[in-house]
């Protein structure tokens, strides 16, 4: 996938589809048939393979990664046995059920050698500085940016969200080559803050989720894996400055991760690729994603912008912005129209907050300005003003004058949703006002709504007791009670009369431990079949934080002794993918088998359930 341009480079970015394996163990395996291999692109020595779920593990060197809905499961293999692994699995699941993880590599762009970039002529060309006078965000919408992380750059302070790493599933990294730092600045970079420029949307916040390494190479599944965590941790809008060529029958976890991101009401946005030409290009090219091409300031597409009948709409393609105190880049590409769509779209969620995901991005693609050539793409050049003309009575008119007024930004709770079981939460602001001026008042309220089917209801949110004085920057929640979400709002006004209001983000409280409850077998069962399954359901209950975050396995085998099982021995501990409910694996007799599994949900509740044996003749 092209990753859209970057701030040393219009680069390209890499991307194929895949999906996590649910780890089975293969203690016999037949020896493949030969088969007519597939193209096998490795990453860092390995090779990705998709297929069905129940599949098992070809050999001990492979590693299991995640599992995706729709019944598709991915594994690494070393890429030496690549089409040992490819044959080993079509063998068990027949022709056309095992694909290849698509890759493509990160391509450098010429960049300016000039280290001040004069003027920033994209976010004035878009309209922001009529746009600001509606609105200049807010810290509740979330920018999720798909990318090689996200670094705290000086005009990004107190814009970063806690984020998170697809490949590793720890937090977010930093970014070793500045792509995801310079991408997250063009849609929320601070204002008025005299470091570099201003963001599209600079009262916003940043979710960084890291899909590509230092080279600017990310895998489709990986992005896939990315969207859904985004979706689950409170984005607002999710930008995907990479885009790629591949068959669209080998993204189908990508579709389906954007599906899933649409029927939460959150927008994908991703740049249409650096090649000049109509090819399509991925994920931009897929329904539901908001494909954007590269103008420039006379609102011709570049010559290196693609282009086509697929491409949704346009934006500048270059931005200033600064890393750090001594460096300054120039960046080029659909990496920067990309987001400037992306911050737009969140601009508009901030000025009406009842607004729907389709009715702004209805308002964004109506109201496009003409782009030459005519009809090289389907829309126009993005115009800021006009959309949020276009959504009308839904913008909410400021509350304050922009010019002067108090500045609250949160510091904790940090992530967009925070699961908890505490039975108090610490809060944190930060507050800036004109020089002179002072805090005249200070209050805090606490609110609160309950939660249904594992969510905050939205429609219920109110004060949970009367609001108390505070001091500066900090505070202890009231007691928390289970089964509720939090969230708590500084009001503040400064001598002169001018007030400011924050809310924060959402404390969700689950005191509730997973169940697991047994599927197969649902008592000890005698069996000669060679593969043992065993299946499961987890439930966390109407009021949990959700399915388990975090689920361990541990195989016990045990010696047949007539119709029991006796002298119990842990055989293998393995994480499996959250939210897995089968594993499998192949035995011969005799021998007993059990599993017992440990299911922690996003609260930290845990439950440990031993599930029935199978004794195998």
């Amino acid at each position: 996938m092209t990753r859209s341009g970057h701030g040393a480079a219009r680069a390209r970015g890499v991307v194929a589809s895949a999906a996590a394996l649910v780890a089975l163990i293969a203690l016999a395996v037949p020896a493949p048939p030969a088969f007519a291999a597939p193209r096998f692109q490795a990453v860092g020595g390995t090779v990705r393979l998709l297929a069905p779920v129940g599949s098992i593990a070809p050999f001990p060197a492979a590693r299991v990664v995640r599992s995706f809905p729709g019944g598709t499961v991915a594994i690494d293999v070393p890429a030496a046995r690549a089409a040992e692994a490819y044959a080993a699995l079509v063998t068990r699941h027949g022709p056309g059920t095992v694909r290849v993880d698509p890759i493509l590599r990160a391509v450098a762009d010429h960049v300016p050698t000039d280290p001040l970039w004069p003027e920033a002529w994209g976010p004035a060309r878009v309209g922001m500085p009529a746009a600001w006078g509606v609105s200049l965000g807010s810290p509740d919408v979330v920018i999720a940016v798909l990318d090689t992380g996200v670094d705290a750059a000086p005009d990004l302070e107190g814009a970063l969200l806690p984020g998170h790493d697809v490949r590793t599933g720890g937090e977010a990294s930093a970014d070793p080559e500045g792509h995801g730092t310079v991408v997250a600045q063009v849609a929320a970079a601070r204002i008025d803050n005299g470091v570099g420029a201003a963001g599209i949307c600079p009262r916003c916040s940043i979710l960084p989720v890291t899909i590509a390494d230092a080279t600017g190479t990310a895998r489709a599944s990986d992005v896939a894996t990315g969207i859904v965590w985004a979706t689950d941790h409170g984005a607002t809008i999710v930008n995907i400055s990479y885009a790629g060529e591949a068959a669209p029958e080998s993204l189908v976890e990508v579709q389906r991760a954007v599906a899933y991101a649409r029927s939460a009401g959150v927008s994908v946005v991703a740049g249409a690729g650096n090649d000049g030409t109509d090819a399509r290009r991925y994920p931009a090219a897929l329904p539901g994603v908001l494909s954007v091409a590269w103008t420039d300031e006379s609102d011709s597409l570049d010559p290196d912008s693609s282009f086509g009948t697929w491409v949704d709409l346009a934006a500048p393609g270059v931005a200033a912005t600064q890393l750090d105190a001594a460096r300054w880049l120039q960046s080029s590409g659909t990496s920067v129209s990309s987001p400037m769509v992306a911050g737009a779209l969140a601009l508009l969620a901030a000025a009406a907050p009842s607004s729907t995901m389709a009715e702004r991005e209805t308002a964004v693609l109506s109201t496009t300005a003409a782009v030459s050539p005519a009809g090289a793409i389907a829309g126009g050049r993005l115009d800021v003003p006009a959309a949020l003309a276009a959504l009308g009575s839904k913008v909410v008119p400021p509350a304050q004058s922009v010019d002067g007024a108090p500045v609250i930004a949160f510091t904790a709770p940090a992530r967009a949703v925070t699961y908890t079981r505490a039975a108090t939460a610490k809060i944190a602001w930060s507050e800036s006002l004109l020089a002179g001026e002072s805090v005249a008042s200070r209050t805090v309220t606490q609110e609160m709504t309950p939660v249904i089917d594992g969510a905050c209801d939205g429609a219920a949110w109110g004060p949970d007791g009367d609001p108390a004085l505070a001091q500066p920057g900090a505070s202890t929640s009231g007691r928390l009670a289970d089964a509720t979400c939090y969230r708590w709002r500084v009001d503040i006004a400064d001598g002169s009369g001018r007030t400011a209001s924050a809310t924060s983000r959402v404390v969700f409280v689950d005191r509730v431990k997973p169940a697991i409850r047994p599927v197969a077998p649902k008592k000890l069962t005698r069996t000669s079949k060679q593969e043992l399954s065993f299946r499961w359901r987890l439930d966390d209950g109407t009021a949990g934080s959700g399915v388990a975050r975090d689920l361990t396995i541990v195989t016990y085998q045990g010696r047949v002794s007539g119709s029991s099982c006796v002298g119990w021995k842990t055989w293998r501990t393995k994480k499996v993918p959250a939210g897995t409910t089968e594993d499998a694996y192949l035995a011969t007799g005799p021998v007993c088998v059990r599993i017992r599994i440990t299911a922690v949900d996003a609260a930290g509740n845990a439950t440990t359930t031993t599930l029935p044996a199978y004794l195998h003749r």
